[in-house]
């Protein structure tokens, strides 16, 4: 997880806060903003909510009151305009792919894939789920996102081979307005 935490400070630096109260998405109309978790199909509410994008890395991050549990979602989009569609999970955040991390603890913290370890090479095991960005809408000049996840994030226990890989579903939905 320390791989990433790079990526994590670097969007963390360009976040602002997205409020998850009623908002005026411009037009008159007042449209939520919202960010639903459940984790192993918990409904859990953490205290902070946030939407960054810098050109085609997009990242939402949550978290609770002293900074546990966190959620951190990376994608790299394929352009920089409506950047809707299904993102699959990879370690490489390449374009076109995501990664979750859920940290729990210090030194505690699950991911949306782990590398098994047969005896010729490792091998990659990403979670079945996507991310789902459903609409871009541009409001005057702010923008929002619609969409949905679900992940299977891992943490592998000991050393290779490992004992056990603990697994832990989370599940969203969310409306989100881009930080300025």
């Amino acid at each position: 997880m320390k791989q990433y935490a790079a990526i994590f400070l670097l969007f963390f630096g360009l976040s602002a806060c997205s409020s998850k109260k009623d908002d005026d998405a411009g037009g008159g109309i007042k449209k939520e903003i919202y960010f639903k978790l459940t984790i192993d199909g918990v409904k859990r509410e953490l205290e902070n909510i946030h939407y960054a994008r810098a050109g085609k890395n997009v990242q939402l991050a949550t978290w609770g009151k002293d900074g546990f549990p966190n959620l951190n979602v990376v994608l790299t989009t394929k352009t920089e305009g409506d950047f809707s569609g299904s993102y699959p999970y990879h370690y490489d955040i390449s374009a076109g792919t995501s990664i979750i991390l859920y940290g729990i603890g210090d030194a505690n913290g699950y991911e949306s894939h782990w590398w098994d370890c047969p005896i010729d090479a490792p091998l990659l095991v990403k979670s079945p789920g996507t991310i789902v960005i459903e609409s871009v809408e541009q409001k005057g000049s702010d923008e929002f996102i619609t969409g949905k996840f679900n992940v299977e994030v891992y943490q592998p226990q000991g050393d290779c081979p490992y004992q056990e890989v603990k697994t832990i579903k989370l599940t969203s939905e969310f409306r989100l307005k881009r930080a300025r």
